[in-house]
């Protein structure tokens, strides 16, 4: 622990945690005395997993080092740099090697060293070695008699999914089968009422196969079993045959507000955990899976462009149709433009199709966005817009904000709030792809919030009076800022008809005067968070080129404070365009953010409001604008 850096009072805890723990054995419901254990923690204590990654990060250290210094090899994935000579999962290990003697005697000499460290031993009974077919049956003999284990001609599962998968790809998948009609026979399905049985159906019996379809597309012939399996425990059965079933299974697997009852859909849930895996790898392309991917199957392009290739394993071809799905809900957001393709790409909002102007063919130094923007103005070159697109995409394109700071392009999710993926609006996605042949009022979107007001009216009768979950963040009334601060109020004003966002800023010194106000218009559309985070980049902007570097921000959007203050990881518009602010924000001398309600925000609002009437920006100095002369007249009364 010292040598991975914990600091020594950090070390003397653990050690006094592993010291000082004592045992009571129960003897005919009776205690025996305590005892004090030789080894410190047992198996199944909360601390021990943690202590354990520590104690196999030395193992994994002194493999890499013995791979550098060239004492033993690694396999490669693939033609490039990237090579692995060991997996390790909590006690589930894989280690890699040549097959010959030297190179196993010095994996057995680190073993070995470990087991001296740590106080773990081997355990050659669990272990066994797998050859290559290549492999000559000398260096196999010579080997075994080296580790005292003994070999596999199979190796077939490792942490419970299978190794490789032939051509009899039901067989491989068939015990998920089995698992599940286990649970289904061992319980007292006659005794259950619904709402067990409901209970039953989605945290045990459909959370079976998830860690699996994580990995593999199952087969559509394992997924129909497996909801065959589900509608007999749901309905019932007598002696192997089921009851009637009433409804059809698919009705049941809608959401509850479509009259459904929410269970999962296993082919669009596959789909789903599938796509969750592209999407790791975009966001996380430095990880392990991700570089061993893209050398194997996309060395030199991109994982949405990606082809399948020459005889690809299965789990590459369930990627990648789990990729299918994913690129329906991705969306770039715009940032320097320099990684989005404007024919291939999809930046534009929804139901927006990119259409060329007259079919002409596209420029062909015109291939990214970054080369639609003027590089000195930092906006759109309109001309350019007008001689390659439609006159509706120059429209919608001269909505998107153009960054103002210093981020790059992001990819993002439109079917949540956050821009994040989430397997449930996947899953949904995919069901909402499907052509429906379903008719009646369930499955009209009128009859939504009748299934809505239903469940909520179901569930209140058990959860009681609702509880209040909105955070605790500091509000601020009327009051002046500390000495030496200045006090920055923004609001945002949205025209939706007419595309138009308004921004109005006003700042106060310490005694309460009006330092300057700001009133600008954008021809961008935007959500209403979007709105208030555009506005307060303007502002943030206004006030470092005023030479204000120590200011209090308030806002009566609370979503907009929480995230300037959290910064958590947010890919809506919105989201990303705070970011942006938080860079500016930086190079401030000092700077806080506050919610106020919105009786102390109204010179804001009204500045915000009037700035939608005016075509041109608006920067008043020590000036107090008509508009807003009575509002600050009102607020220093009330001060």
């Amino acid at each position: 622990m010292s040598k991975l850096g914990f600091s020594n009072s950090w070390v003397s805890l653990i050690l006094k945690c592993i010291s000082s723990v004592s045992y009571c054995i129960l003897l005919n419901g009776e205690p025996q005395g305590f005892f004090m254990p030789s080894r410190g923690l047992r198996q199944g204590d909360p601390l021990s997993p943690y202590l354990f990654l520590l104690c196999v990060e030395v193992l994994s250290c002194l493999l890499l080092k013995a791979e550098r210094e060239g004492s033993i090899s690694s396999v490669p994935v693939g033609r490039g740099p990237v090579k692995v000579n060991h997996l390790f999962f909590a006690d589930d290990s894989l280690i890699f090697c040549k097959a010959n003697s030297l190179e196993w005697s010095r994996v057995m000499r680190i073993l070995t060293q470990y087991e001296l460290a740590s106080g773990q031993k081997l355990n050659k009974e669990k272990s066994s070695i797998y050859f290559s077919k290549n492999t000559p049956s000398e260096n196999k003999s010579t080997i075994l008699k080296i580790a005292g284990v003994n070999a596999t001609d199979s190796f077939e599962k490792y942490l419970g999914l299978p190794t490789m998968v032939g051509r009899t790809k039901i067989a491989s998948f068939h015990n998920l089968i089995d698992r599940v009609w286990t649970r289904v026979t061992n319980w007292k399905t006659n005794s259950l009422s619904i709402v067990g049985k409901e209970i039953l159906v989605k945290s045990v019996l459909q959370a079976i196969p998830t860690y699996t379809m994580e990995v593999f597309l199952l087969p559509q012939s394992i997924i129909n079993r497996l909801d065959q399996l589900l509608r007999k425990f749901w309905w019932g059965f007598n002696e192997g045959r089921a009851k009637i079933q009433w409804v059809k299974w698919d009705k049941l697997s809608k959401p509850k507000l479509q009259g459904g009852m929410g269970f999962r859909n296993f082919k669009s849930f596959n789909l789903a955990l599938l796509a969750k895996q592209g999407w790791n790898l975009l966001t996380k392309p430095d990880s392990l899976p991700a570089q061993i991917i893209k050398q194997k199957y996309f060395a030199k392009g991109s994982l949405l462009t990606a082809n399948m290739g020459l005889r690809p394993s299965l789990a590459w071809r369930s990627l990648k149709a789990g990729l299918n799905l994913l690129k329906e809900g991705l969306i770039w957001r715009v940032g320097n433009g320099a990684q989005v393709k404007i024919w291939e790409d999809r930046w534009l909002p929804r139901p927006h199709i990119l259409t060329s102007n007259n079919g002409r063919s596209p420029v062909a130094d015109v291939t990214r966005v970054e080369d639609l923007i003027d590089p000195n103005l930092r906006r759109w070159d309109v001309r350019l817009l007008a001689n390659l697109f439609s006159q509706e995409c120059v429209e919608t394109i001269r909505t998107i904000p153009i960054r103002l700071g210093h981020r790059e392009d992001r990819l993002s999710w439109e079917c949540t709030s956050n821009g994040m993926f989430t397997v449930k609006s996947a899953s949904h996605l995919h069901r909402a792809l499907q052509p429906s042949h379903e008719s009646g009022p369930s499955a009209s979107p009128t009859r939504e919030g009748f299934w809505k007001s239903l469940w909520k009216l179901q569930s209140s009768k058990s959860k009681g009076p609702p509880k209040s979950d909105q955070p605790c963040l500091l509000t601020s009334d009327l009051e002046n800022p500390p000495e030496g601060y200045y006090k920055l109020n923004w609001d945002a004003s949205l025209n939706t008809i007419e595309g138009l966002v308004g921004v109005g800023a006003i700042i106060k010194d310490n005694c309460g005067r009006v330092m300057g106000t700001l009133k600008a218009r954008r021809e961008v559309t935007l959500s209403p968070y979007a709105a208030e985070a555009y506005a307060l980049m303007l502002v943030v902007l206004f006030c470092k080129e005023s030479g204000i570097n120590e200011i209090m921000l308030e806002e009566d959007s609370l979503q907009v404070v929480k995230q300037l203050r959290d910064q958590e990881e947010d890919r809506r518009m919105g989201g990303l365009i705070i970011k942006d602010t938080v860079s500016i924000l930086r190079s401030f001398v000092a700077w806080s953010v506050c919610h106020t309600k919105r009786d102390a925000n109204v010179a804001a609002h009204v500045l915000a409001k009037n700035a939608l009437l005016s075509e041109f920006d608006h920067y008043d100095l020590e000036d107090i604008p008509c508009c807003i002369k009575q509002v600050v007249a009102s607020d220093a009364c009330n001060l």
